[in-house]
């Protein structure tokens, strides 16, 4: 029964013409296109016609007839600079993202296009904007917790850059950018990569010995984010003493000293509570245990000295550590 139903209902469609009515082949094209979202016959005329579209600022509908140029002509001439004017279109309607990449298939699609220092130049300007951006409100945080951060996206621009173009003249300016993107967006273990890639590919840059820099404050923030990992500390603190030792006159020595002088500090406190803790509840031979330790590991801070009267005191109530 189920079976003659069907069969009536395509005879109908059939004899009405329904079925066939919506659905041409194009020898233009050679496809078979509805009408309805048909291509004009020419990619000359399509051309024509969505650029009136993105001159009378349709710029939803252009997007849509620039795509179906590429789509139904990816082989004419006009399909590089419909490419290139989806970029254009994506950027007037707020989405700066979606149009770096646009503008990147430009590089990749079609690699003669005379204007490729204009593409150059609109991801650069889309990075550098992404980069500077900051974002509001809890619905676009809660989006780029979802997805990539503004930063991560301007860092894969930049690295879009540095394919394109690997011996343009600000190229180690944007290995550096792409380092600091990182940073911002927390990926500490992809800054340091970046930085350290930096000084090997542009040894002779004069953002090498600052990269140095960034790489010994990368590794401090690693290890904060991770504040009980005590090989990530020695590794930040290994990290800051090499940069002032190899580099005595960088004009960020003084930071370096300052900073490493800052965590050493607080890294004795974090040990000195912990004694202070055991102190407190009378437990006075671990309380000397940990006093010992920010004595030995930090002596130059202010707990260290600190710890030297607090072992005093614990020695004349009779404490003493077991000899090892």
């Amino acid at each position: 029964m189920k079976l003659k139903i069907l069969l009536i209902i395509c005879l109908s469609l059939i004899s009405t013409g329904y079925a066939f009515s919506y659905w041409e082949w194009t020898p233009e094209t050679g496809k078979w296109i509805n009408p309805k979202y048909a291509p004009k016959p020419t990619p000359e005329e399509q051309w024509k016609y969505a650029l009136s579209l993105y001159q009378g600022k349709d710029y939803e509908k252009a997007l849509k007839e620039f795509r179906k140029l590429i789509k139904y002509y990816s082989r004419s001439s006009q399909a590089p600079q419909a490419q290139f004017m989806i970029g254009q279109c994506l950027e007037k309607l707020g989405k700066p993202y979606e149009a770096a990449l646009a503008y990147q298939k430009v590089v990749e699609n079609y690699p003669r296009y005379p204007k490729l220092e204009e593409v150059a130049r609109r991801e650069k300007a889309i990075a550098d904007k992404l980069f500077a951006s900051k974002t509001t409100g809890i619905l676009p945080r809660a989006k780029e917790f979802l997805t990539l951060t503004r930063w991560e996206k301007a860092a894969k621009i930049y690295g879009f850059l540095l394919k394109n173009f690997p011996y343009w003249k600000e190229a180690d300016r944007i290995k550096f950018r792409m380092g600091e993107s990182f940073i911002k967006a927390g990926k500490y273990e992809k800054a340091i990569n970046e930085f350290t890639e930096l000084t090997q590919d542009y040894p002779n840059s004069p953002l090498v010995e600052e990269a140095y820099y960034q790489i010994a404050l990368t590794e401090v923030k690693r290890s904060e984010k991770s504040p009980y990992d005590a090989e990530l500390k020695e590794k930040a603190e290994r990290a800051l003493r090499d940069f002032i030792y190899q580099h005595p006159s960088s004009p960020f020595r003084k930071k370096a000293e300052e900073k490493l002088s800052a965590l050493r500090e607080k890294w004795a406190w974090e040990t000195y509570k912990v004694a202070k803790f055991y102190e407190k509840n009378a437990d006075y031979l671990a309380a000397l245990l940990y006093y010992q330790e920010v004595k030995n590991k930090f002596p130059d801070t202010t707990w260290g000295k600190a710890s030297e009267s607090k072992i005093k005191w614990l020695k004349e109530l009779g404490y003493s550590l077991p000899s090892s």
